[in-house]
């Protein structure tokens, strides 16, 4: 495990990534180590589902963040396979897990919304945090980028996968005038590039793929 740096007054451990990758903790062991502290916090499907399971029968609050839109049914609908029904297992196993004890925080409000639906509680049982964006950010005037480089061009980092809504992006510039529609980079890797690659043509939105060494994989 991993010390955190923490608060003063506050204690805590970071279970390695292993945990996601193989069962190196036995639902036994987690339930001991927990005992320990006043929460456990986990985040990602696996680790959710693993900690809940073991802490079932314990006082110990598990807390979760919801960070993923795969709780709509219409999402799941347009989800490639196979990768569909590895999504419906995880929703499932977290809609299954859920206790007394367990406290869920969402990114987002569509997030929570999508959640409760799906889970069928309270949308009130949910709190939301949304990612923080200091005030300064917004009091800063910059000159349009067509400016200095040209064509606009828009970046984004991530897994290939649905849950990261590069598809989203490219239906939204799309829509957008072609004198200012942006030229997008994107970096990853997953199952969703010859989708996103063939999406992005059929759009008429200029996209080139990097790998994370970033060369360019393939073009427009």
């Amino acid at each position: 495990d991993k010390r955190l740096s923490l608060p003063a007054g506050i204690s805590g451990i970071a279970l390695p990534k292993g945990l996601g990758d193989v069962p190196i903790y036995s639902l036994r062991a987690l339930r001991t180590l927990a005992e320990n502290f006043d929460l456990v916090h986990a985040q990602l499907n696996y680790s959710t589902v693993i900690s809940r399971l073991a802490l079932r029968s314990a006082s110990i609050p598990v807390i979760t963040t919801l960070q993923n839109i795969w709780y709509s049914n219409e999402f799941i609908r347009a989800y490639p396979m196979p990768g569909r029904l590895k999504v419906r297992a995880q929703r499932w196993l977290e809609k299954k897990t859920l206790s007394k004890n367990t406290y869920l925080i969402a990114v987002t409000r569509s997030v929570a919304c999508l959640f409760a639906e799906y889970a069928r509680i309270p949308e009130d049982r949910i709190t939301v945090i949304s990612n923080a964006i200091r005030d300064g950010f917004f009091s800063k005037t910059f000159p349009p980028s067509s400016e200095i480089f040209g064509r606009l061009k828009a970046v984004i980092v991530g897994r290939l996968v649905g849950e990261k809504s590069h598809l989203t992006a490219l239906e939204a510039a799309a829509k957008l005038p072609e004198e200012i529609r942006p030229e997008f980079h994107i970096y990853g890797a997953g199952p969703l590039r010859d989708f996103l690659r063939s999406s992005a043509h059929r759009l008429g939105v200029q996209t080139m793929f990097h790998d994370l060494s970033n060369n360019i994989v393939t073009g427009k």
